[in-house]
């Protein structure tokens, strides 16, 4: 659990270090808005600022470390390449039951799943174009396919079980959007409502 930690803490410092960045880049987009007419609301841009941050948090996580390493030209091994679909669940209850390391299951396996649940659940919440399943399905794939490819191009593991984690997290991130949708609805119909019916 301590590793599951370290990870989720190391992450949230670099979408904090990221947003210097971020702001440079969203003035460029404001500028760029201010031209051509358009506006958007505080909501939607403190949403598209806490996405962004988080896209960076990821990438700092999956693919900055080793990338730094290659530019400096030291010396790694290469990655371990795993591509038997599956695979995953053998090598989590090996090590979880077998070698008694429990914290391999939170971060390889629920952390693979967890990692991607933000990427569905804000991008149907913040653009209309991804409000179709299939879409944010395909944007989960793409990325940790694209993840995984630079990562087969740097001394890190790649793992074709890492991608199919990826998109079933981004999968319930989206159907989490979908269930605050259904529950938005019905509180504006008056059908729910958090205070106890009279009897």
């Amino acid at each position: 659990m301590t590793s599951a930690f370290q990870y989720m803490w190391e992450m949230l410092v670099n979408m904090l270090a990221a947003l210097p960045l971020i702001a440079g880049f969203r003035w460029l987009c404001a500028i760029w808005r201010k031209k051509r007419g358009k506006t958007v609301t505080a909501a939607h841009e403190i949403g598209v600022w806490i996405f962004l941050a988080y896209l960076a948090g990821l990438f700092y996580q999956t693919v900055l470390p080793e990338l730094a390493a290659a530019i400096q030209g030291a010396e790694q091994q290469a990655g371990r390449v795993n591509l038997q679909l599956f695979l995953v669940f053998r090598q989590t209850w090996d090590e979880v039951f077998q070698n008694g390391n429990p914290a391999y299951f939170f971060i390889n396996f629920l952390g693979n799943i967890l990692v991607f649940v933000p990427l569905g659940l804000m991008t149907p919440l913040l653009w209309e174009r991804f409000r179709r399943f299939w879409k944010v399905l395909l944007l989960g794939a793409g990325v940790s396919l694209g993840i995984e490819t630079l990562q087969l191009l740097l001394p890190r593991g790649t793992d074709v079980d890492d991608v199919w984690l990826n998109t079933l997290g981004a999968a319930l991130g989206y159907g989490l959007w979908r269930l605050g949708c259904a529950m938005y609805r019905r509180m504006k119909r008056g059908e729910f409502s958090w205070k106890k019916s009279e009897s």
